[in-house]
């Protein structure tokens, strides 16, 4: 539980520098989260850098 509560303190640290997401690009009928495919709806998000 702690590691779920810093992680929700961290990101609503950074509320203001969190400004894309992800939008779905196929969505499967039945297990739709799951079996899922995004892409980031900015093209300097975050999500778009190497690891």
């Amino acid at each position: 539980m702690d590691l779920i509560a810093d992680s929700v303190i961290h990101v609503y640290g950074q509320r203001d520098r969190l400004t894309s997401g992800l939008a779905f690009t196929h969505e499967p009928e039945t297990l739709r989260f799951f079996q899922a495919r995004f892409t980031p709806t900015a093209p300097d998000s975050v999500l778009n850098r190497p690891a």
